[in-house]
């Protein structure tokens, strides 16, 4: 599979795999109760970005954990899981416009921009499932060697880790954008709304060294950037976290932690 470097294992060549390997499991346990408390609060409140947000960790968790479990992740380029790719950085940006905005900021009067986002978000996962089904492969694949018999099977596996990037850099940019947007312009939420640029931007990073991974370049570049891309999604994931969890305007309630806001 793609990402996974020869000689077996997710970091078979890197003397920091136990890290990235915690690092995982961190991500993981950390999803589960980040999703319970959002999904608890929106029972009580109804804020459409609680119930996005816990969507977004359920996912994480999901696809986290198959990673972690086969030990590469080329389980990213599976179906659903590979939706999962797009869905978790979309319903973040899709919860953020919700949170920032509610459904009072229109497109011609009529249609929400965060409704619009989220039907986005939703084409983006079924998409990038459909066109990593098996049997679509195999389809495209055929149509592929009929038109270029020199092609190989990895330029049409590309396809929809192509599409990932591309919808995840939109995902990444909207992240980004507002918070920048509620903290500078508007000012409506506080320096804790930085965390979730910085995940944003951590997300654009490791959309650039999957793009490097599939130019492949030098076999030891290769390495460094298959050993590293976890690192960035993994802290993009936490950064995303602790965001949410400690901006006031759209913050949820954890029992036993205490805020002081600003």
């Amino acid at each position: 599979m793609f990402f996974q470097p020869a000689g077996g294992g997710l970091y078979p060549e890197s003397p920091h795999s136990y890290i990235a390997d915690s690092l995982l499991w961190i991500v993981l346990i950390m999803s589960v109760v980040f999703a319970f408390f959002l999904l608890v609060e929106y029972l009580n409140t109804r804020q459409k970005h609680h119930v996005l947000w816990a969507m977004s960790f359920i996912a994480t968790f999901i696809l986290y954990h198959l990673v972690a479990n086969n030990g590469t992740l080329g389980v990213a380029l599976n179906s659903l899981t590979a939706g999962f790719t797009v869905a978790i950085p979309g319903l973040i940006a899709a919860g953020l416009m919700y949170a920032i905005w509610g459904k009072e900021k229109k497109l011609l009067d009529r249609w929400s921009f965060a409704g619009l986002y989220l039907l986005g978000v939703v084409v983006m996962f079924v998409i990038v499932s459909i066109l990593s089904l098996g049997n679509i492969q195999d389809a495209i694949l055929k149509a592929h060697l009929d038109l270029n018999p020199s092609a190989t099977i990895t330029n049409i596996v590309f396809v929809p880790v192509i599409l990932i990037m591309i919808f995840n850099l939109i995902n990444s940019v909207a992240i980004i954008g507002l918070s920048v947007y509620s903290t500078v312009k508007t000012k409506e939420t506080s320096r804790a709304a930085w965390l979730m640029a910085i995940g944003g931007i951590l997300y654009v990073i490791a959309g650039i060294f999957l793009g490097l991974i599939l130019a492949e370049l030098d076999d030891a570049i290769l390495v460094y950037f298959k050993n590293t891309i976890v690192y960035f999604l993994a802290g993009g994931t936490i950064l995303y976290a602790f965001g949410m969890l400690y901006e006031e305007k759209w913050r949820f309630n954890i029992p036993g932690i205490e805020f002081e806001d600003r």
